[in-house]
């Protein structure tokens, strides 16, 4: 996964953790994806959670 995947899903994760409809669906797609480097891709999600939850105290 390149640099410019990785900082738009790092954008976009807070859109998918609030309120989102499909969140559920693109976030188990992202997760559960063969397309990419896998472990790349989940360490990009959990550290888009991670920064989301920091920055965002009351949502936890």
């Amino acid at each position: 996964m390149n640099a410019l995947r990785q900082e738009l899903l790092q954008l976009m994760m807070p859109v998918f953790l609030g309120n989102h409809p499909n969140a559920m669906v693109v976030l188990n797609y992202a997760w559960n994806s063969t397309l990419h480097n896998q472990h790349a891709l989940r360490n990009t999600i959990l550290n888009a959670m991670a920064s989301f939850y920091l920055k965002n105290p009351e949502d936890q």
